[in-house]
């Protein structure tokens, strides 16, 4: 089975929300975490998330340190520092950048947020950039 990690800044939401998805939907092994893992998930947040089945009740995030030398068929980051460190941590094949993520308190741009991230790693599977 092919390994898949996601990356972002706080491993809270996009990172967080692809994982799942991708696991639930394809056959992959799925994994996520974020480069500074500095805060809590908001309540804006945490209710976007619960509308897609995912729980953030006493959920810690995980650090790119975590996964330091560890191989992964894929590595799918959100941002431009999440990109940055994960070239310095992980060394797989392909990398690629999807969307810059919004963290924002306001619930409309949490659900903007989520749909966006949805959207991006649909897309990648549709186009044949991850197989």
């Amino acid at each position: 089975m092919k390994k898949i990690l996601f990356v972002d800044d706080n491993n809270l939401f996009a990172s967080r929300v692809a994982e799942l998805i991708v696991r639930k939907y394809y056959d992959f092994e799925t994994f996520s975490c974020g480069v500074k893992v500095d805060r809590k998930v908001t309540d804006a947040e945490s209710r976007a998330l619960a509308e897609i089945g995912i729980d953030s009740l006493g959920y810690e995030p995980t650090h790119i340190n975590e996964y330091a030398g560890q191989k992964f068929d894929y590595v799918v980051v959100f941002t431009k520092m999440a990109m940055k460190y994960a070239k310095m941590t992980i060394h797989p094949k392909p990398m690629f950048i999807l969307v810059d993520e919004i963290i924002d308190n306001d619930l409309t741009k949490c659900y903007n947020a989520r749909n966006k991230t949805i959207d991006s790693v649909e897309h990648l599977f549709d186009i044949g950039a991850i197989e």
